[in-house]
């Protein structure tokens, strides 16, 4: 088996699992049956019997998109499986419930409440999903020897009085599908969950983009509809260097924070990475930053002359 059709196998037992609890009960599920429950935990939506096997497809299906996120050098990694087991494991958690929750109703009004402990199960599998995933994954995919981030130090010389200014752009669309998987399952949550689902949507907006930008003053980080989130004086900048960014060594996806470095690390690649004067570190995902980091280097200089 290629190493990639391990991952559609994975899924595959994924979708299978799921779909087990809908083919035990099908005979006693109403038909619309409730897939959404509001205040109170009272069912207030309801979908056709024959749609709901493509719920559970779907959910693993994103999570087998999302894998794209997950290589390295364009290889599959452990974080794959266990991304496919994180939406895997929603997708079976889910598809128990929801039988549970219509079994001999006689119609989807009927069924019964929703409760913290269906919310609990659904959370618990997930993790237990993401848990199982990862070990296997690390037997499918043993983590590669990873060398250090390769490091561009350049410098663009800049002349005294001149005004320049530069804007790097890195857009990425992983955390809208990541999302779109966490909006699936507040299809099953009570009505006041819609606030945290409204969260998660604008944390993937602001997730989406980066926009960074050089200038006299120093460098500016802006997120999502370019709001600033960090900026950094030229006097506080001792190196700027661009790298080429492995997230795994800066914990991961997201905003990032470590004793002594912090990041934003929306993809791999280009990084322009700031050294500060107690050796503490920033990195930015962004595009050309070579260029930026170049730039911010030689105005560095130049106000050290001045």
């Amino acid at each position: 088996m290629s190493r990639w059709g391990r991952l559609l196998g994975w899924a595959g037992l994924w979708i299978v699992l799921g779909l087990i609890p809908l083919a035990i009960g099908w005979s006693h599920m109403p038909d619309p049956m409730a897939t959404h429950w509001g205040v109170g935990g009272l069912p207030n939506g309801q979908m056709p019997l024959a749609a709901v096997p493509l719920l559970i497809v779907g959910i693993v299906a994103i999570g087998l998109l999302t894998t794209s996120l997950f290589r390295w050098e364009g290889e599959p990694t452990a974080e794959a499986v266990a991304m496919i087991g994180l939406m895997g494991a929603i997708g079976v958690s889910l598809s128990v419930s929801l039988v549970v929750l219509n079994w001999d109703a006689v119609s989807w009004e009927q069924a019964e409440p929703f409760t913290w402990w269906h919310i609990a199960v659904v959370v618990v599998l997930g993790i237990g999903g993401v848990a199982i995933g990862y070990q296997v994954g690390k037997r499918w995919y043993p983590p590669p020897v990873r060398t250090r981030e390769v490091i561009d130090t350049a410098v663009i010389e800049v002349a005294d009085g001149e005004s320049v200014t530069w804007t790097g752009v890195c857009r990425v669309w992983w955390p809208l599908a990541l999302v779109g998987g966490v909006g699936i399952v507040f299809l099953v949550m009570p009505d006041w969950w819609k606030v945290l689902g409204l969260l998660f949507f604008a944390l993937a907006f602001l997730f989406s983009a980066v926009f960074v930008t050089v200038n006299d003053e120093g460098i500016e980080v802006r997120l999502g509809g370019r709001i600033l989130v960090r900026r950094i004086g030229l006097d506080k900048v001792v190196r700027a260097a661009s790298i080429d960014l492995e997230p795994a060594r800066w914990g991961g996806w997201g905003w990032r924070v470590a004793p002594g470095r912090s990041a934003i690390v929306l993809r791999r690649g280009d990084a322009i990475e700031i050294t500060f004067a107690d050796d503490r570190q920033f990195a930015v995902t962004v595009d050309d930053a070579a260029t930026g980091a170049a730039l911010l280097n030689g105005l560095r200089a130049r106000a050290k002359r001045s």
